[in-house]
């Protein structure tokens, strides 16, 4: 990345769209704090939730239900969270059933859908989401949405990437478009994106 700055604001919702190698899921490994600047610096405020590689920090050998415990305390919840939230990460989820085998087993949207779950429940200041809103049948999709609105109007700030322009309008008050790994235009409600 180079030359990019951009602020974000507390309760705003930014989309960062453009080709894919364009720096978008850098700039949020960045505002996660999984990379690190060679120059600048990043700043963030509030507790702050990534959904990025959804999955990925899953231990394949362990069951939905101890990959639940175990993600949900690396997002910080307290043991107690976890077991208020746990029967409903997994009814959200739709992986109830399989709560008992191990992830190695779970294809990769039950996988997707599991982590948002556990995301969902985080009640988290920030939410970074990397192409989230993608995975899952369309009644999943939709639950997500649900949660992401209900989100947004508490107040929280909303970080999408995504190639989906749709939920780029339906959620975003802004998106800033990315060209060869600089940022561009940027694009606000009084802009067509397309």
């Amino acid at each position: 990345l180079s030359g990019v700055s951009l602020r974000i604001m507390p309760g705003e919702s930014v989309a960062l769209i453009g080709a894919n190698g364009s720096g978008k899921s850098t700039i949020l490994r960045m505002m996660a704090g999984i990379y690190q600047p060679t120059e600048g610096r990043i700043v963030r405020r509030g507790r702050l939730v990534a959904v990025i590689e959804l999955g990925s920090t899953f231990q394949s050998t362990l069951t939905g239900i101890e990959n639940v415990r175990l993600y949900a305390a690396a997002l910080g919840f307290t043991r107690h969270e976890v077991e208020e939230h746990l029967e409903n990460i997994l009814e959200f989820s739709g992986v109830g059933e399989f709560r008992d085998v191990p992830v190695k087993y779970y294809s990769t949207g039950m996988k997707s859908r599991l982590a948002f779950a556990i995301a969902a429940f985080a009640q988290p200041d920030v939410l970074l989401l990397d192409e989230i809103l993608a995975v899952g049948d369309s009644e999943f999709r939709f639950q997500c949405y649900e949660r992401v609105r209900a989100f947004q109007e508490h107040g929280g700030t909303l970080v999408l990437v995504s190639h989906d322009m749709n939920a780029v309008r339906d959620l975003c008050q802004r998106a800033v478009w990315l060209e060869q790994d600089r940022k561009s235009t940027r694009l606000n409600s009084s802009h067509q994106i397309i």
